[in-house]
């Protein structure tokens, strides 16, 4: 999974738009942002962060510059001795939401289609005062048509890849019927305003 091969796989499989999500960390997002930007015909890269809770929910942060994301991370992980492992941050589900959208981001339940680190297998249950802009369903979840049981939940669905070998990119796509990949088209396109819409493919 190095930048140059995460671009090149995008390229070749028409992948307009990637984010790079990594475990409480940010190191490779510039990397795959300065390979896509000298590939002919890269992908926008949308910087990103998984970030885990102190109660070990999974959250996908998405933002518009490495700066708000870097913002977030700051925080999240002030008092980690190990912000870069798998561990949590001890900062509570509510108050990791609170702080994407604070620096203008988008903030997704991780793969909730899953019995481990989802806000569902951790909390038992998905509340709706939690402010999530939408909810992940993981490639092999869609493929096994569980989108459906989590359709009525009240949240908009998506689904990524969540790849950790270039061969399985792509294996989980969202549609978004934007004008331009912004994070701020991304938030129109999650909640169906302005003609916006996203779907998964």
């Amino acid at each position: 999974m190095s930048p140059a091969v995460i671009v090149a796989e995008a390229v070749r499989k028409g992948i307009e738009v990637i984010a790079v999500c990594d475990h409480n960390c940010l190191d490779g997002v510039l990397p795959v942002m300065e390979a896509a930007g000298s590939a002919t015909g890269g992908p926008r890269v949308i910087p990103g962060i998984e970030i885990t809770t102190v109660e070990e929910v999974h959250v996908l942060g998405y933002f518009e510059s490495l700066e708000d994301a870097r913002a977030v991370a700051h925080v999240a992980f002030a008092d980690v001795s190990q912000p870069h492992s798998l561990g949590a941050s001890r900062l509570s589900l509510g108050r990791i939401l609170d702080l994407i959208h604070e620096h203008g981001g988008l903030a997704v339940a991780a793969h909730v289609d899953r019995g481990h680190f989802s806000v569902l297998s951790q909390l038992g249950f998905l509340s709706p005062d939690l402010a999530f802009d939408g909810l992940e369903i993981s490639g092999r979840g869609v493929s096994a048509g569980r989108a459906l049981e989590f359709s009525t939940l009240g949240f908009t669905l998506v689904s990524s890849s969540d790849s950790h070998e270039p061969g399985e990119m792509g294996s989980g796509i969202t549609a978004l019927e934007v004008e331009e990949p912004t994070i701020g088209e991304m938030r129109l396109a999650l909640r169906g305003m302005n003609g916006r819409r996203c779907v998964i493919a």
